[in-house]
């Protein structure tokens, strides 16, 4: 995880600023393909934005 920073992200309003960080994965492109990390990935920052999600994960 980066650091996390105030920012806008595109389709917010002017006034939306939020915090916003980055997130990183690294892996053995070997063992992993790219495809299945970026959804790793996805669903981790998922699960960052709406924590709820966490408990009712299908």
């Amino acid at each position: 995880m980066g650091r996390s920073r105030c920012g806008l992200l595109p389709g917010d309003p002017p006034s939306g600023r939020r915090a916003v960080t980055t997130l990183a994965l690294s892996f053995d492109h070997r063992l992993v393909d790219g495809e299945l990390g970026s959804k790793v990935l996805a669903d981790v920052a998922a699960i960052l934005e709406q924590p709820k999600r966490l408990i009712t994960w299908a």
